[in-house]
């Protein structure tokens, strides 16, 4: 045995193949929606020019919780908002409901191909001039052909991988304007259902967002007609003023004399 040979071959292939993949593509949507119910309810008294400025200066105060806004102060409250609508002099409450829908939109191509090029690779092989061991310069030249093979249809498949992934990349673009106009007709059909839903939910809540609302306000008019009394009664000298507040009660005492 004496030290082994190499020998080298170097095979080529004319690659012609067609090839077919299907290409899919996921958009999902997502929007928030809101259903609301609201009523516009009287405040049924005439206040005085006094009482209502006084209530003005009362819910324009920052603590109060009250933001002014067109036409008159907004609160925040549990479920939905109240507005005083100074000109109208009416109260209108909001009932809100809110909630996130979703919506996915998919679109399907088939896209094809052909591949036609030359390639090349080269193998190497192993024998011995005395064929030890069987491995004669026969045996060494099957070797390398077999790795030259086996190189060919691994370049064979890059290639035509490669042809698909740069199909693939130019539908994309279509592929995904497609699964998003579905995803978006979608999404507008499960908004409109899921607001009249959400609308029904709220027509259930406004009584009792109503109450929160109205008893907020109410508050804020008890602290305006008790500026405007003890207004009237330090303008007019009143003797003997007594305020006190306790659990919503408010107590003035004076005396006025004429």
């Amino acid at each position: 045995m004496c030290n082994p040979r190499r020998i080298r071959v170097v095979a080529s292939r004319q690659l012609d193949e067609a090839w077919q993949h299907e290409v899919s593509r996921t958009i999902e949507l997502s929007a928030a929606v809101t259903g609301e119910a609201r009523v516009r309810q009287p405040l049924g008294t005439e206040l005085s020019g006094p009482t209502l400025r006084a209530l003005e200066m009362a819910l324009a105060d920052p603590e109060s919780g009250w933001s002014e806004v067109e036409g008159g102060y907004r609160l925040e409250v549990e479920g939905g908002a109240v507005t005083y609508l100074a000109d109208d002099h009416a109260l209108e409450i909001v009932a809100t409901e809110s909630d996130e829908v979703r919506a996915l939109g998919e679109a399907t191509r088939q896209i094809e191909g052909r591949v036609t090029r030359n390639i090349n690779a080269s193998g190497e092989g192993s024998y011995y001039d005395d064929g030890y061991g069987g491995r004669d310069e026969s045996a060494g030249e099957s070797q390398a052909q077999r790795e030259a093979g086996q190189k060919l249809e691994r370049l064979a498949g890059l290639h035509l991988e490669r042809a698909r992934r740069n199909a693939e990349r130019a539908a994309t673009p279509a592929l995904e304007n497609e699964a998003r106009e579905r995803a978006a007709a979608d999404l507008s059909r499960r908004l409109e259902a899921r607001r009249s839903q959400l609308e029904g939910a709220a027509r259930h809540h406004l009584e009792s967002v109503g109450q929160r609302g109205r008893h907020a306000f109410h508050r804020a008019l008890a602290r305006a007609y008790r500026d405007a009394i003890l207004a009237y009664a330090r303008n007019n000298n009143a003797a003997g003023l007594v305020c006190s507040e306790s659990d919503d009660v408010i107590d003035i005492e004076f005396r006025v004399t004429r």
